[in-house]
């Protein structure tokens, strides 16, 4: 068995703290956005050049940091989380930095019209009806009305989040626009929108499985609803079985998903158990190395949790 690239503890700590400074960032800036105040809009560009040095040391650590499901904050935090998985999404794809920063950006902001919403509608704990929907509907709508006029915005970045919520079939808001009508660093975010808003708890659902929220982005994709290239990016990101997941191994072995193999994202670097010693330090393994060795599905719950990443 070969073992794989190990996690750098370091890198760890340093993504903890800078991911706690940026939720203190962009926590600070939605407050402004509610209050109809767009100064902190200067932060973003560079709360987006930080991602892109957190993900240049280490992109598997980055992701399984920065999307773990946070249990406050919305919509600030989504907003925050979705950006990450966007720009992460976004270097495979291979954006160069000035669109990566605006695509970050885009995400970052696009959310900010929900604060103006009426009616709170994103907060309610009751399941979404027509009315909720159609106010729901708004807010790409106020977002662009609040920060259309803001300089530290980049035209491009107000294009994401105008057409974040659009789908390829014509079916999303705010205009209904379809295909090319869509800005192609909209159908990034749209994608990175998908897996976060499906793997986060919210007060009428339980969060998805990430392995169930990447089946649901498949048939999405079948529906025409999502661009093919961008989901194959995403699956290119965070493998099949996503970073942070858990799978059972063809040997029945429990295993987490660690690392994504790029080439080949259906199988991905794991750390695996041993059912009869969990207690016992995990063994790395990297599932593209081994001939008979692969994961058969995923594991919703594992008694265990390990601190490779924290």
């Amino acid at each position: 068995q070969q073992t794989a690239k190990p996690i750098d503890r370091e890198i760890v700590c340093f993504a903890k703290e800078r991911r706690e400074l940026a939720c203190q960032k962009i926590d600070s800036v939605y407050q402004d956005f509610a209050q109809g105040n767009t100064k902190s809009t200067k932060f973003l560009e560079s709360m987006t050049t930080d991602t892109l040095i957190d993900i240049a040391k280490d992109l598997d650590i980055f992701l399984a940091i920065s999307l773990n499901p946070l249990e406050k904050g919305y919509p600030s935090r989504h907003s925050l989380q979705m950006a990450s998985m966007a720009m992460a999404i976004g270097t495979v794809h291979g954006l160069n930095r000035e669109e990566l920063i605006e695509l970050g950006i885009g995400c970052l902001i696009h959310d900010a019209g929900m604060l103006h919403l009426r009616d709170k509608t994103y907060d309610s704990s009751q399941e979404f009806g027509m009315h909720e929907h159609l106010s729901i509907t708004k807010h790409p709508i106020l977002t662009q009305q609040l920060l259309q006029s803001c300089k530290d915005v980049p035209k491009s970045s107000l294009l994401v989040s105008y057409q974040m919520h659009e789908r390829g079939d014509g079916s999303g808001y705010p205009r209904g626009r379809y295909g090319t009508q869509i800005h192609y660093l909209a159908k990034i975010g749209m994608v990175a929108d998908v897996y976060v808003a499906l793997t986060s708890e919210r007060p009428h659902r339980p969060a998805y499985h990430p392995y169930h929220a990447i089946e649901q982005i498949l048939h999405q994709t079948n529906q025409n609803k999502l661009d093919p290239s961008v989901v194959r990016s995403l699956l290119h990101t965070i493998s099949l079985f996503p970073i942070n997941s858990y799978v059972e191994l063809s040997d029945n072995s429990p295993a987490r998903v660690i690392r994504a193999n790029r080439l080949d994202f259906t199988k991905p670097v794991v750390e695996v158990w041993n059912w009869k010693d969990l207690e016992a330090m995990p063994l790395q393994i990297n599932l593209q190395e081994q001939k008979d060795l692969k994961v058969i599905r995923p594991i919703e719950e594992f008694p265990l949790k390990s601190e490779a990443m924290g």
